[in-house]
């Protein structure tokens, strides 16, 4: 079947469903099922282009009314100084990206469109695929001064996530397949089973105009593409390499914020079917540093270092809670050969030993050389202090969410944000906004770097950390890809 026939009726297996790009359970889910045809067009335009363009206006003028935009695009941060200002969208994909189109039980349906569904199974009619799209984008617009004008270019950085639940005949989710792509102005992305996706260039237009509108001024001149058709603060500071001075201004995360795109279903808990064995969790401990080279005593839900500094002893780490305290001094003296052993030790908050199960099966594969430690000196956190934390992430850019367990089981949610590797670089300070507060003890601090949103929806603010724990849970199972983790120990004054 060709694309310009889409009335054209045969009886396609699942396979070729996956080819079109719907990626529905078959394709290496249960055994597949017959569909009517579904043919798939790419599209036929050329990407679209970032906007460019000369503005009779000063670029802290036009940085000044970027200050003020709401739609299209949110503000997330404005730079006078510097010349730029970054925004932020996410949800209806249609209006900005084009993906193709579909072919369907005789109709043409836009890939791009957010949600689909297709109810023709012809084995099982009352099945039913939903499909989805949501599109979250970050804008930026650059403003250089020539002469009396200012050259603005904007240009822009999508991720696509399509989402596909396959529904029995009693509404229940029994397969989902989720799939990232991103791409920036100019270029496409592409699916694994073909679904090809590119900017149609509308994004950088509207959001540009929106900024000529709100400084009253008129372009002097256009290179970009015309009309393709009718909680707690958080702040990123880059710094440098390390041996290099720092000393930049702080740059605000580009793109926070829950997706507002809604999700019919929920998803399916495939954690326990899909994970590997998981690993010792990838820890940082923020109030020590033990030398790489000292033994290590391990047990479930702790990790001890013993230290031996100017003949004496001490043993540093965390513990599941603090009745295994004993446990492991006793071993720490064991391999002194009975010395006096320095209790250093933080038991876990409620929740941390599960908290560490779920980091360890994230794993840090996905990101490698991803790290974080509080900034400055390893040391305990008094009450009242700020939490700054110092990131080296390697790679692309990556959404960051920073999840704080409090020492009553509770979890703050101090992000998420995305990182612009260009603008930060590989190594940045992450003022999470959030000050230590009593009753004190031990916590933590689990960093989620990814490609995507960690969640499709947003979450409370605070919430308890078993319920956290399973939301995060079901995002793994259902196939979080790019994704690395860390967790930091900390040890908070009483």
């Amino acid at each position: 079947m060709r694309a310009n026939q889409p009335t054209t009726r045969l009886r396609w297996g699942l396979a070729v469903l996956c080819l079109t790009g719907w990626g529905l359970i078959g394709c290496g889910g249960p055994p597949p099922v017959d569909l009517n045809a579904i043919g798939y067009q790419q599209p036929a335009a050329k990407p679209g282009m970032p906007d460019d363009r000369k503005v009779e206006a000063q670029p802290a003028t036009l940085a000044a009314a970027a200050a003020t935009l709401s739609t299209p695009v949110a503000v997330a941060q404005t730079d006078p100084v510097r010349g730029f200002a970054v925004f932020r969208y996410s949800g209806d994909p249609a209006p900005y990206i084009d993906c193709g189109t579909l072919y369907a039980d005789g109709g043409a349906v836009p890939a791009a469109s957010p949600q689909a569904q297709l109810s023709r199974f012809a084995a099982q009619r009352d099945w039913r695929a939903l499909r989805q799209m949501r599109l979250d984008a970050r804008v930026v617009a650059r403003f250089k001064g020539e002469g009396g004008a200012t050259r603005m270019i904007t240009d822009a950085t999508y991720v696509v996530t399509r989402t596909t639940d396959t529904v029995d005949g009693n509404g229940a989710v029994i397969g989902t397949r989720r799939d990232t792509i991103d791409f920036e102005s100019g270029g496409t992305g592409r699916f694994g089973k073909g679904t090809v996706c590119q900017p149609n260039g509308d994004l950088e237009r509207r959001t540009a105009q929106r900024i000529v509108d709100a400084a009253g001024t008129a372009p002097v001149a256009s290179t970009g593409p015309s009309p393709s058709g009718a909680a707690a603060a958080t702040t990123v500071t880059a710094l440098p390499p390390p041996g290099e001075p720092s000393g930049l201004p702080p740059l605000g995360g580009a793109l926070g914020g829950a997706p507002t795109a809604p999700t019919p279903l929920d998803l399916p808990d495939l954690s326990r079917a899909r994970s590997a064995p998981a690993g010792p969790a990838p820890v940082t401990l923020a109030f020590a540093a033990p030398p790489a080279t000292a033994e290590v005593i391990r047990r479930p839900c702790a990790e001890a270092t013993v230290v031996e500094q100017k003949g004496a002893f001490s043993v540093v780490g965390y513990v599941r809670s603090s009745k295994d305290r004993p446990a492991v001094l006793d071993e720490a003296r064991r391999r002194t050969g009975g010395s006096q052993v320095k209790d250093r030790l933080v038991a876990l908050p409620r929740g941390g030993c599960d908290l560490m199960t779920t980091a360890a099966r994230i794993g840090t594969a996905d990101l490698p050389g991803l790290a974080v430690s509080l900034e400055g000196k390893p040391r305990q956190l008094t009450n009242g202090e700020k939490v700054r934390l110092d990131v080296t992430m390697p790679g692309a850019d990556r959404y960051f969410d920073v999840a704080y367990l409090d020492s009553e089981g509770m979890i703050e949610h101090l992000g998420p944000r995305f990182i612009d590797k260009g603008a930060v670089g590989e190594r940045f300070v992450y003022e999470t906004g959030y000050a230590v507060k009593p009753p004190g003890g031990g916590e933590a601090i689990l960093v989620i770097a990814s490609r995507a949103p960690v969640f499709t929806t947003g979450r409370p603010l605070r919430e308890p950390v078993a319920a956290y724990l399973d939301a995060l849970s079901r995002r793994i199972g259902a196939g979080l890809n790019g994704t690395a983790v860390r967790v930091l120990v900390l040890n908070t004054a009483k």
